[in-house]
């Protein structure tokens, strides 16, 4: 391989969006420049860590997002710390929480955080939802298609069956199979009803309690959060608290700053 060559494949490599896959693409060339591995091994790895990038990147990640990075953020600080919280934890120095709430006025930069910080931990093949696709979805296929909604609420609690994992295959609703953390995007949009309360409850309740990974965005702080939730529906008061109680003792809060100059 001539120096052409060399130059070409780490353009190619710093191209890749997802920082798991970027290093071990670069650990697997390092490997074939030192004589570790042959040229015709190399290529194969090669072109399966561009196609694993792919494949990550085409689980419906918003293109806005899908290559955030920090000269992107309006708050820098807040972004940065979004993105390294628990980046140093290890099983001797676990981190406080496993998740993160990420909270600020609309335009702060929370959701463009949020998904590059998924990209960042895209190892631990984190998935997303946005809080109001959650509630049309229970709205819609609690009156149509019970069955459907029940494995993709497995799927979203990360407890799927085995009789999911052959579904998976071949429905789309494999978007959601199989990992270990989830992203919940504007969750104090929809109103709290019954179903939806019910719902959202046990999916954060599964995921704290399994110590999965959390990432929530939100315009508002806790307590104004319960209240929105709250005076949304006055009967699920008790629900809402729940639901609160569990962001806060499990996702670390981290507020982001816009001054629009209005």
């Amino acid at each position: 391989m001539n120096a052409e060559q060399i130059d070409k494949a780490r353009k190619e490599i710093s191209f890749l969006c997802f920082k798991s896959i970027r290093k071990s693409a670069e650990e697997n060339l390092a490997r074939f420049l030192r004589g570790e591995i042959t040229r015709e091994r190399w290529k194969i790895e090669h072109g399966a860590f561009r196609s694993m990038d792919d494949e990550l990147l085409s689980r419906e990640i918003p293109a806005q997002y899908s290559r955030a990075t920090m000269d992107d953020a309006r708050d820098k600080e807040a972004f940065k710390e979004a993105i390294d919280y628990g980046a140093d934890a290890t099983d001797e120095n676990p981190a406080k929480k496993n998740g993160v709430l990420l909270f600020g006025p609309s335009g702060s930069g929370k959701t463009c955080a949020a998904y590059a910080r998924l990209i960042e931990w895209s190892g631990r093949s984190i998935t997303h939802i946005s809080a109001v696709e959650l509630s049309e979805l229970i709205r819609d296929k609690s009156l149509h298609d019970a069955r459907g909604l029940a494995r993709i609420l497995r799927y979203l609690k990360g407890t799927p069956s085995d009789e999911d994992e052959d579904i998976e295959k071949y429905d789309d609703s494999g978007r959601w199979f199989g990992s270990d953390g989830l992203l919940i995007d504007d969750i104090h949009v929809p109103k709290l009803t019954p179903a939806y309360a019910q719902a959202l409850y046990s999916i954060i309740e599964s995921r704290t309690s399994r110590s999965d990974h959390l990432i929530v965005t939100c315009q508002l702080t806790g307590n104004r959060l319960l209240d929105k939730l709250a005076a949304d529906n006055p009967g699920l008061r008790d629900t809402a608290i729940a639901i609160i109680r569990r962001l806060v003792d499990n996702c670390h809060p981290i507020e982001f700053h816009y001054d629009n100059g209005m």
